[in-house]
């Protein structure tokens, strides 16, 4: 009987020390992370305010009817940079501009806008921030694509009036960049 209790009492001893021991493990995480030096610095630090004005500007559109324009740029010239020049430049003015990449082929002559919803204020409204008449606004009804316009940007893209906001935009940031 007094082997059972040794026993007893020596499981006691080894369960209070292994509870004591993850205690201070826990107590010894806390301390050290508290008066740890590293600091983690956020993205967000890296980006500067335009960046941080694209979060937060409406398009007129959006400040108009509260519904905000999804689209695609797609480059159908070739030029190289072309369609994330113009993204950067609609998402300034307030536009959400969800992808950009090449249009299927590089022979598009004249920048055009396809409407793929049945509200056509929305393609007019990319046609006058572009620049663009709207002849150049073709309707292309999809209701399953996510965009509601496409922009497809043409060999006369350097002749649209919002070329030179574009280019503006582009410089301004660059420039930017070393004040």
């Amino acid at each position: 009987m007094r082997l059972k209790s040794f026993a007893k009492s020596i499981f006691q001893n080894l369960l209070i020390i292994v509870s004591i021991s993850v205690a201070l493990l826990f107590l010894y995480s806390g301390v050290s992370s508290f008066f740890n030096n590293q600091s983690y610095e956020p993205i967000i630090n890296n980006l500067s305010f335009e960046d941080l004005s694209l979060l937060r500007t409406k398009s007129v559109y959006e400040q108009k009817t509260n519904k905000i324009i999804k689209m695609e740029i797609l480059n159908g010239c070739g030029e190289s940079g072309i369609a994330s020049r113009y993204t950067k430049f609609l998402m300034s003015l307030g536009y959400d501009v969800l992808d950009n990449s090449n249009a299927n082929s590089f022979n598009y002559e004249k920048s055009i806008i396809k409407l793929h919803t049945a509200n056509y204020d929305m393609a007019q409204e990319i046609a006058k921030a572009m620049g663009m008449e709207e002849e150049s606004i073709i309707e292309d009804l999809n209701p399953n694509l996510t965009f509601d316009v496409s922009l497809i940007l043409g060999k006369d893209y350097k002749n649209l009036e919002s070329f030179h906001n574009a280019l503006y935009y582009q410089e301004k940031k660059f420039l930017n960049g070393f004040e």
